[in-house]
């Protein structure tokens, strides 16, 4: 599912990009220890000039700048014309990717708090910042043989204000779209859960007219958005797989098994003997999965379908495990079925992450400097307290 493996096949239904090859030295400079990222990367309104003395600028270089760093600070002024060519062309701003990942742990360090970029730099500091973007090369390091090497690519993807609560990922297994999940977990839109069958339809349409049997894998994951004019846009690709990809409101054990009651060679025969053994284990999925999406609040579109497609399955052979009411799809149904997503933990350096002794002890020091200066100032008369 690289990027630039399936763009050109399907970039009548994805968002407007441009591949740019990565150079050997700027790949070896991503896997280098340290951020040093060159000022003239950025752009000038940006530059940190104009908000400075030039005075207390100067001092500040003298104090802080010293030959070992200077050395480090890398330059690689073709790359940056072609992507300040790509990044006008796609409009003036875009977001950046390699091959499989995007730099999502290093958006603290962005100025926009997000993967919007304008700059060559704005592109190298949240590359190299990033920890995905580390895994992917080790990722390409892995697979490259001298036979079949494999080769490191920067994807600009044109930046779009998408809402968050119209992005979907979808689960494809043996060919079959089987699930369809709320992507972002972490918010609840009070307007999606009465959304979903028109949502559903609208998603298995698009997979069924431009994805299905387009790929050489038979089990993958997708992600698609859903516009205003209800148009569905592909925005990416994923490997069925715990280990790199994130299954949203679903768990991967269950959908390991979700849909082993099918006989995808549609050999009714199969279908037939199997039945009796099939029916009682979806029965017993479907009554865990039901009682778990109430524990969690979570809306399932074909809670109320289940027992009606296993006597479907099991009564006809002509059963087809695309039809809409065979695709469970889940979002969030109160805000007290927010999931914290794992991805979320990435949002801060990984020495903070987990360390809940640290952060309190930041938090109590926040605390105490806010009371004094509120003590300072005379704010806090009668005893009131923050």
């Amino acid at each position: 599912c690289s990027f630039p493996s399936w763009f050109e096949s399907f970039s009548r239904v994805t968002l407007k990009s441009e591949v740019i090859p990565l150079p050997k030295e700027f790949v070896d400079y991503l896997g280098q220890d340290g951020i040093f990222v060159s000022k003239d990367s950025f752009a000038k309104y940006r530059d940190v000039d104009e908000y400075l003395d030039s005075d207390e600028w100067n001092a500040r270089e003298e104090d802080e700048d010293n030959e070992d760093e200077e050395s480090k600070v890398a330059s690689f002024p073709e790359l940056e014309k072609l992507i300040e060519g790509s990044i006008e062309r796609l409009g003036g701003s875009v977001f950046p990717k390699l091959n499989w990942s995007s730099p999502q742990d290093s958006v603290w360090m962005s100025s926009f708090g997000s993967l919007k970029c304008s700059t060559p730099g704005d592109i190298f500091l949240l590359l190299k910042s990033s920890d995905f973007i580390q895994s992917d090369i080790e990722q390409c390091s892995s697979i490259s043989t001298p036979s079949s090497p494999h080769h490191l690519s920067l994807v600009l993807r044109k930046w779009f204000d998408l809402e968050h609560s119209m992005e979907f990922r979808c689960f494809v297994k043996d060919h079959y779209l089987v699930g369809i999940s709320q992507r972002n977990v972490s918010d609840f839109f009070e307007f999606l859960p009465p959304m979903v069958d028109e949502l559903k339809e609208l998603i298995v349409d698009f997979y069924l007219d431009n994805i299905k049997g387009k790929l050489p894998v038979s089990s993958f994951v997708f992600d698609v958005y859903v516009s205003k004019t209800q148009r569905v846009w592909l925005v990416d690709f994923g490997e069925f797989n715990p280990t790199s990809c994130d299954s949203s409101l679903f768990g991967w054990e269950e959908l390991q098994t979700i849909n082993n009651n099918i006989d995808n060679s549609g050999n009714s025969e199969n279908n037939e003997s199997n039945s009796n053994t099939s029916e009682n284990s979806t029965v017993q999925n479907n009554t865990d999965n039901n009682n778990n999406n109430s524990n969690n609040n979570i809306t399932s579109s074909s809670e109320s379908n289940n027992g009606n497609n296993n006597n479907s399955s099991d009564s006809s052979s002509s059963y087809d495990p695309e039809i809409n009411d065979s695709v469970e799809f889940r979002v969030v149904k109160t805000p007290v079925g927010v999931i914290l997503p794992n991805r979320m933990r990435f949002g801060l350096p990984s020495d903070m992450v987990g360390e809940k002794s640290a952060l309190d002890d930041m938090i109590n020091q926040m605390r105490e400097i806010a009371r004094e200066e509120l003590k300072e100032e005379d704010i806090l008369k009668g005893g009131k307290k923050l």
